[in-house]
């Protein structure tokens, strides 16, 4: 969690995506996800859908649509963490990507926070795997 933090902290870009090392983003993930953030200002999260590889292979289909998202972060996760796309600077010199004081629940927290200031999307497709 402090490395994601410290991360935040130095990069230059106006868009932050996340992606763990076990992972695989397909080659125009961050194109799609740019060019969606592009066009909706008012967006400031954005997750893709997810493909399993291998033998058992599942299609993630997490809700699209900001009013579906903004339930479902009331009682789930809505967006898988490898896809997500969002706004540097989103939280105007809050606690971070993670807040440290939600060491077991930081996905779900910072997502949170953004969905209260920002609206929020996955794209239908399955662009990380």
């Amino acid at each position: 969690m402090n490395t994601l933090n410290r991360g935040k902290a130095i990069s230059a870009g106006k868009h932050i995506a996340t992606i763990d090392g076990d992972d695989l983003a397909m080659n125009f993930r961050f194109e799609k996800q740019v060019q969606f953030l592009a066009e909706q200002s008012d967006y400031g999260l954005l997750g893709t859908w997810m493909e399993r590889f291998g033998e058992r292979k599942t299609t993630w289909r997490y809700p699209t649509g900001d009013t579906a998202m903004r339930l479902a972060v009331l009682i789930d996760n809505p967006i898988g963490h490898p896809s997500v796309m969002f706004r540097r600077g989103w939280d105007h010199g809050g606690p971070g990507y993670n807040d440290e004081a939600f060491a077991y629940a930081e996905d779900f927290e910072y997502r949170f926070r953004i969905s209260a200031l920002w609206k929020c999307e996955n794209l239908p497709e399955a662009l990380t795997l």
